[in-house]
């Protein structure tokens, strides 16, 4: 009626859902690269969740040594799987290529469907990557609903809190607070525009 419906609703998707099935198709390990690329190029400084060699392994653990995607060959866990079909997807948008953006969303949510309750760190970095997909694709109720899924899965494994850590596990904690920082971040600066 006021020109809004696309602010309360999101856009819908131009693509249609039986192309998901086709996407192993479409996305080819050289393709993949190139999306993996243009989110370290624009997008890994909002992200500090990951090394560059950390995205190059999750990239190569996508793909099996040659060929085509298959997800029966695939040997990474599922919400690594996620994450990276996520970082794929947001890279896709910094590219012609939005078709396949909305497609690798719809992948890497069906993929991390089975977790949509599990409380980890992968999880909660795999939402922050959908609310910037989101943010992204002009959708900034959806945004805000992954963001504050994100908040609560972070409250409820203790994120905000470090009393009792070890330092002997430097890197996880790095990565814990990387986390924490970059949900703060995100949801005090990318949803207040």
């Amino acid at each position: 009626m006021f020109v809004q419906r696309s602010i309360f609703f999101g856009t819908p998707p131009n693509f249609d859902a039986m192309q998901s099935d086709r996407s192993a198709e479409t996305l080819t390990p050289a393709r993949a690269a190139v999306f993996l690329e243009k989110f370290k190029t624009v997008s890994s400084h909002l992200f500090p969740l990951f090394t560059e060699v950390e995205l190059d392994q999750m990239l190569h653990n996508l793909f099996p040594e040659e060929g085509r995607m298959a997800p029966s060959q695939v040997t990474t866990s599922r919400q690594e799987r996620a994450i990276t079909l996520a970082v794929l997807a947001v890279g896709a948008l910094s590219t012609d290529a939005t078709d396949l953006a909305e497609i690798l969303y719809d992948q890497a949510k069906t993929v991390a469907h089975a977790f949509t309750e599990a409380v980890t760190l992968s999880m909660i970095q795999f939402k922050i990557l959908l609310a910037d997909y989101q943010v992204n694709m002009g959708r900034p109720n959806s945004a805000y609903l992954h963001l504050g899924d994100a908040a609560r899965r972070a409250l409820a494994m203790g994120l905000h809190r470090e009393a009792g850590r070890t330092a002997s596990d430097e890197t996880g904690l790095q990565k814990r607070r990387s986390t924490m920082w970059t949900l703060y971040f995100h949801e005090r600066y990318r949803l207040s525009k």
